[in-house]
C-alpha cells in the first residue's frame, strides 16, 4: 500500500520571512544592536570609500536593516507585555515595517546590481 504524502497547508511553510523573523526574535538585543551598527558603519564606508561596491554596500544596509527590525520587534513585544500607550505602540510598528520595506529594497537592489555588475561586459 503506497500513501502518498500532500504537501503541508499553505500556513505551515517556511518562507524567507518567517525564518527571518524567528532568527530576529530568537536573537538578544546586543546581538541585533551589533549586526545594526556593523551592517551601518560597513554599509556606510563601503559606499563612500569604494562607489564601484555600492551592490556590497546595500547588502550590508539591508544587513542593518534586519538588525533594526528585530530591535524594533523586540520593542513591540516590551510595548504589549507592558500595555504601553497605543500611540508609541503604533508608531513602533509602522517603523517596523518600514524596516521591512527598506531592508527588502536594500537587499533586491543588491540582487539587481551585483547582477548588472557581473553581466556588465557581455551585453552591448
Amino acid at each position: 500500500m503506497v500513501v502518498e504524502q500532500s504537501d503541508p497547508p499553505i500556513d505551515d511553510r517556511e518562507t524567507v520571512n518567517t525564518v527571518l523573523v524567528e532568527q530576529a526574535r530568537s536573537r538578544p538585543a546586543p546581538e541585533l544592536w551589533r549586526t545594526t551598527i556593523g551592517g551601518g558603519v560597513n554599509a556606510l564606508l563601503l559606499w563612500t570609500q569604494f562607489p564601484s561596491l555600492h551592490w556590497l554596500a546595500s547588502g550590508f544596509a539591508a544587513v542593518a536593516a534586519y538588525g533594526l527590525w528585530g530591535l524594533l520587534d523586540h520593542y513591540v513585544g516590551y510595548l504589549e507585555f507592558k500595555n504601553g500607550q497605543v500611540a508609541e505602540r503604533a508608531v513602533a510598528r509602522v517603523l517596523r515595517a518600514c524596516m521591512g520595506v527598506s531592508g527588502w529594497a536594500a537587499a533586491l537592489f543588491a540582487v539587481v546590481t551585483f547582477m548588472t555588475f557581473l553581466v556588465h561586459g557581455w551585453i552591448s
